[in-house]
């Protein structure tokens, strides 16, 4: 099976996940998304939801608590294990699995899922491809999929124009435009350690995410530049897709 662009163990270690975790997230944030996620994809009471990769399930959790049929798969065991206490302490039924996006085992099981947060990219453009069939197949026809990535062509202007670093503050964030591979270094110091990461995601632009979409059967509704639902224009920061699987004749 195709290996990360980086080093996922040391990119994810729950040191350093746990740190930027509790720096970048709030409960306010968290409640914003999951409400903005349920809009997206119009959740109904009795759809059958899958979010995947979850994290630590911030997204997951929150619906749970609205009534709403969570499944939530992430590679990471450690999230696995932090999500299920949490879900057991709080009465919320959740069903968090570990497991691997390019083998999700599932066929035509989904109501809606959800891949959030710039988890799409991590992967060669060939597995990259066959995540995406996977999230498709796993959906019922007529079902649907938001996507939400960072904008390669965004990513591609500022480039061109400013550098990088004007549109990604505070880390060392470097664009390679021909292998169209964001890297992000950082340098942190946890309870006096040092702990460094290197960070690989493949971007996008609309117009390869259309077309990656409808070879996996999913036809896109509507385009999104950010959280709040704003028209996606050539300069959005990030990219939120909603698609509808075909039904099959």
């Amino acid at each position: 099976m195709s290996e990360f662009l980086f080093d996922y163990e040391r990119a994810f270690n729950p040191l350093i996940t746990d740190h930027l975790e509790s720096a970048s997230f709030d409960l306010m944030l968290n409640q914003q998304q999951a409400k903005q996620i349920q809009s997206f994809l119009a959740l109904e009471k009795g759809m059958k939801i899958l979010d995947i990769p979850c994290g630590t399930g911030r997204h997951a959790k929150l619906l749970a608590e609205q009534g709403f049929e969570i499944d939530a798969l992430d590679y990471n065991a450690s999230f696995i294990e932090r999500a299920q206490q949490f879900a057991k302490n709080a009465g919320l039924s959740v069903n968090f699995m570990q497991g691997d996006m390019r083998d999700l085992k599932f066929k035509e099981k989904y109501d809606r899922i959800f891949n959030v947060f710039s988890s799409f990219g991590y992967f060669d453009d060939k597995t990259n491809l066959q995540v995406m069939q996977e999230m498709s197949s796993a959906l019922k026809p007529g079902g649907r999929l938001l996507l939400n990535v960072l904008n390669g062509e965004s990513a591609a202007v500022k480039e061109s124009k400013n550098g990088i670093a004007r549109q990604f503050k505070g880390l060392d964030k470097q664009y390679d435009p021909h292998s169209k591979i964001l890297t992000t270094k950082r340098a942190l110091k946890i309870k006096g350690e040092e702990y460094s990461y290197e960070f690989k995601v493949r971007l996008y632009n609309a117009s390869e995410l259309t077309h990656m979409l409808e070879m996996c059967g999913l036809v896109p509704l509507e385009w999104h530049g950010d959280w709040a639902g704003s028209a996606l224009t050539n300069n959005s920061a990030q990219i939120f897709v909603v698609a509808e699987k075909s039904f099959i004749a």
